[in-house]
């Protein structure tokens, strides 16, 4: 069973109305450096057996900005959230955690107009 995290920009849209559209440019370029990071940092984690799993993780930019991170493996979510008979070995979300505080802060000043 695969892992996914979607990431839909355009809830986050429209949650603050109307922007520029420089700014949702930015917005989304900023999010896809942080799916890219997490995609690194999630590699490096994983436990590797044959290797399928880890090169099984991957970033997606689907419709309307839609973010998906996706470890695609058939045993990707019995290695991040463990079994009644393996202990969880998490590399996803550890890799979120590392950098989400950075994108947080980045849309931040996006929406408050600083530069970073």
């Amino acid at each position: 069973m695969d892992v996914k995290v979607k990431v839909n920009m355009s809830n986050f849209y429209d949650a603050i109305g109307d922007i520029p559209k420089v700014v949702e440019k930015e917005a989304n370029q900023i999010v896809g450096e942080f799916c890219e990071d997490v995609v690194r940092n999630a590699k490096l984690r994983v436990p590797v057996d044959t290797g399928r799993l880890k090169w099984s993780i991957r970033h997606m930019l689907g419709k309307r900005s839609t973010h998906t991170i996706e470890a695609g493996a058939d045993h990707a979510s019995y290695v991040e959230y463990g079994t009644s008979k393996m202990k969880a070995q998490p590399y996803l979300r550890p890799a979120i955690n590392v950098y989400l505080p950075k994108v947080r802060s980045k849309l931040a000043n996006i929406l408050n107009g600083k530069k970073f």
